[in-house]
């Protein structure tokens, strides 16, 4: 994952016409970050692409923040959860990266969402605890629709299928199944009145922007 992820971002650098200054790539379970920060320092880059989660992205944020790295250089990753932010606490703060879905999102529908789910588990919901709410409410709304549960009826409901969601309008399109919503761009900053950095919304693209083409995996 993490090799893939940096070879297309570095296809997306030279669509654009940049050029990536070098990468490297730490083992999995890695906890002593210092000589890869030290290696990022020395080649001081415009910015810093990192494709890192869980445990791994915890420690490398804690001692990126020791390293003042994020005030070198702006910090970006492919997708923001609070899996690896939270535990990092404010060293967090400034990382920019897309999200399938935050808690931040500001729609009635979220909003009865995170109420409930906080009254149920006491906090609040992840970019994986939103997701497979939406994957329900998709289902849900095509037996609804097909007025049946059988496979091939619910199938061919959500064939086209249009409804709103937790993350705004959204679409099935019949050629190959994809969901079409807005793209997110989120930053970890620090709010009043919540317990840790959150992942705040910076940017949306419309659907045509953020998912591609019938039947391709990317953009290119």
């Amino acid at each position: 994952w993490g090799r893939s992820s940096v070879e297309t971002f570095e296809g997306m650098l030279r669509g654009i016409g940049k050029r990536s200054t070098g990468s490297v790539f730490a083992p999995v379970g890695t906890r002593d970050y210092s000589s890869f920060i030290t290696r990022i320092r020395q080649a001081n880059p415009q910015a810093l692409y990192i494709a890192l989660t869980g445990d791994d992205g915890t420690a490398f944020l804690r001692q990126a923040a020791q390293f003042r790295l994020f005030e070198r250089m702006p910090v970006v990753t492919e997708t923001v959860d609070m899996l690896f932010t939270r535990p990092a606490g404010d060293a967090a703060i400034g990382l920019v990266g897309g999200s399938r879905y935050t808690f931040m999102l500001d729609n009635p529908a979220n909003a009865a969402f995170v109420q409930r789910f906080r009254s149920e588990l006491n906090e609040f919901p992840d970019t994986y605890d939103g997701e497979q709410w939406q994957a329900c409410e998709v289902l849900a709304t095509a037996v609804r629709k097909a007025g049946r549960t059988d496979t091939e009826a619910v199938v061919a409901a959500l064939r086209d299928l249009e409804m709103s969601s937790i993350k705004g309008p959204l679409k099935i399109r019949a050629c190959d199944g994809q969901a079409e919503q807005a793209g997110l761009v989120v930053r970890v900053n620090r709010r009043d009145g919540l317990p840790h950095p959150v992942p705040e919304v910076i940017a949306t693209y419309a659907p045509a922007e953020a998912t591609p083409v019938c039947r391709a995996a990317n953009f290119a």
